[in-house]
């Protein structure tokens, strides 16, 4: 899609956690594959979970039950690993961070923590 729109402007946005939860590949060969076309890396850690708070309805299967976990937690979709792979591809664009508040965190602490977990990994 993104060669027949032609466009300097239009490309890819690559966010794992929706990739993760539709079935599909969503680590490192994925970016090398996406990387002539990424205009933003989006992350938002997830993990499958039975019976998890969130449910996707993918339109390529069954729904699947998931739980936010903070962008840190490596025992998800490990933030390190994404970053190491954009940096081996040569990407230099925006990283943005979705980060829904955990239990009894509050809005500065999500950003504290967000960047805590980052800020060392793209500087």
């Amino acid at each position: 899609m993104v060669k027949r729109v032609d466009r300097p402007n239009f490309g890819v946005t690559f966010e794992p956690a929706n990739l993760m939860l539709c079935g599909d590949e969503y680590g490192r060969r994925q970016i090398e594959r996406l990387a002539p076309y990424l205009l933003n890396a989006y992350f938002q850690n997830m993990r499958i979970v039975d019976g998890g708070p969130v449910v996707w309805r993918p339109t390529n299967g069954d729904p699947v039950a998931a739980e936010y976990v903070p962008v840190g937690d490596h025992s998800a979709i490990d933030v390190r690993e994404m970053i190491a792979a954009l940096k081996d591809v040569g990407y230099d664009g925006w990283f943005s961070i979705h980060q829904p508040l955990q239990p009894g965190q509050s809005v500065e602490d999500a950003i504290r923590d967000s960047h805590a977990a980052v800020a060392h990994l793209i500087s």
